[in-house]
């Protein structure tokens, strides 16, 4: 099935825009970058949301490009571009403004433009190098700003999230003759079955890197304290590994059931290691920093778990996720741009300075945790009905993980914005054009929360198909125990 418009320009906008501040068409200035890259991704924005409702108007199972070839999209990634170019849409409204320079903003425009990629292409090759090519500080190459301590972090970066990838396109490529077959489609894999299992246990490496799951969080916590927070959250936040690890699942599912103890076990383990470190910061910032990144383990944990309740249930809170989780971590920046570093040894009481501020780091901050009402408490019940029907003792600590994390947050909003304000302390509140930008976030939230039914619909066969394979590799293996 063709689709008007194309996808091609889902990568084409945000190149253009890059194009535009390497030939300096905009001013020096970070203030002329920040326009060119809100236009920019504002558009990008838009042919996201109408390529959704394209797709969703017509039916059907795929939406393939017209015009290029070997790019598409099926229900599983219909969404995701929205959400990479609203979240960074939101990240060059919220974050701090001396954090977007025009080397950020070309770099947040990279980012954007292969993420696109990521996602809609049909060869898991070019998916791959696009998911690696992300890590590259294209911005600051562009700049001219490429200094040893601006390059840093940047290679603690590429090493944790763009070389595992290089390593399974020449692990792919050497098995699979040159070709691994299409991420879309009937054509059956072509890497062998002996090199199955290592090319599915390397893509899980690179997936879990890419993602700042435990131990390969360095580079994300790098970032945000590096001053590049704005980078951090766009790479993460659309878990363009976690989408290359489920297609790669669907593909060879027999080799990724061989995988599910160790690949539980890691999201269980980041995401309690995570939330103890967090209730243990005593600074505002570096609190959400790691509370993301234990949310995002246990939708690791949620795909692991393959049953159809937890894998739903995954999917929706990496949606989840990916909006709260990036809307509290700017409300973080936000804080900390317009007060400095909080301590969390205190109460500062900042609410009655920045009453807007503190309204909605509450609503994002319950929606990283589930309260009820918003699109994480759904994803949240889901996965836990999911993993207590087969694995009990994985969902008892589950269910520990989420407590954890709800204390912490409780901690957290309380010590920065509730007590007795020390008139010293100065906070403006948000502006207008934050507000509004924030409000969009919060919405997808809400509105997740309250109708979830038609996320639910379209991830659920992805769901269904991970769940009949590891059923029929169950059956295989009980088949000569039977004889």
């Amino acid at each position: 099935m063709s689709g008007v418009p194309s996808l091609a320009v889902l990568v084409a906008l945000p190149l253009l825009g890059l194009l535009l501040l390497g030939l300096q068409v905009a001013a020096r200035s970070g203030a002329r970058a920040r326009a060119v890259g809100t236009v920019t991704l504002g558009l990008t924005a838009a042919a996201a949301l109408t390529i959704l409702g394209v797709f969703y108007a017509r039916g059907g199972s795929t939406l393939a490009d017209g015009l290029v070839p070997g790019l598409a999209i099926d229900r599983t990634s219909v969404t995701l571009p929205a959400l990479t170019s609203v979240v960074g849409l939101a990240v060059l409204r919220l974050a701090p403004r001396r954090e977007l320079d025009r080397a950020a903003v070309g770099s947040l425009l990279w980012i954007t433009a292969t993420t696109q990629v990521v996602f809609v292409s049909a060869p898991l090759e070019l998916a791959a190098a696009a998911a690696a090519s992300s890590t590259i500080p294209v911005g600051a190459l562009m700049t001219g700003a490429a200094r040893p301590s601006v390059l840093a972090p940047n290679r603690v970066l590429m090493a944790y999230g763009g070389a595992p990838w290089l390593a399974v396109l020449a692990v792919g490529a050497v098995a699979g003759g040159g070709s691994f077959g299409p991420l879309f489609g009937a054509l059956p894999p072509a890497v062998g079955g002996d090199e199955r299992a290592l090319f599915v246990g390397l893509v899980i490496v690179a997936a879990a890197s890419r993602s700042a799951i435990f131990p390969a969080h360095r580079w994300f916590v790098g970032l945000v304290r590096e001053g590049r927070a704005a980078r951090a959250i766009l790479l993460l936040a659309p878990l363009p590994g976690a989408y290359l690890l489920l297609r790669v699942a669907t593909l060879y599912p027999e080799a990724f059931v061989s995988h599910l103890p160790w690949l539980s076990l890691l999201g269980l383990v980041s995401a309690a290691y995570f939330g103890l470190v967090a209730l243990g910061q005593g600074d505002q910032r570096e609190t959400v920093v790691y509370l993301v990144c234990s949310q995002v383990g246990l939708v690791f944990l949620g795909l692991a778990a393959v049953d159809v309740l937890s894998v739903d249930g995954a999917l929706l809170l990496w949606l989840a996720q990916g909006v709260a989780g990036s809307g509290l971590l700017l409300c973080a920046l936000a804080v900390r741009a317009r007060r400095g570093p909080v301590s969390l040894d205190r109460f500062h009481g900042l609410v009655a300075v920045a009453p807007r501020l503190a309204a909605l780091y509450f609503l994002f901050g319950l929606g990283v945790v589930g309260l009820p009402g918003t699109l994480t408490f759904v994803a949240e019940e889901l996965i836990a009905e999911g993993i207590l029907l087969e694995h009990p003792w994985l969902g008892a600590g589950y269910v520990l993980v989420t407590g954890i994390d709800a204390v912490v947050f409780m901690r957290l909003f309380g010590r920065v914005f509730l007590g007795e304000h020390d008139a010293a302390e100065r906070c403006p509140d948000l502006s207008r054009g934050e507000r509004a930008a924030a409000l969009a976030l919060a919405l997808v939230v809400i509105a997740g929360g309250i109708w979830p039914n038609p996320l639910i619909a379209a991830h659920g066969t992805v769901a269904g198909e991970l769940v009949r394979a590891e059923r029929a590799v169950a059956e295989r293996a009980r088949q000569p125990m039977d004889r």
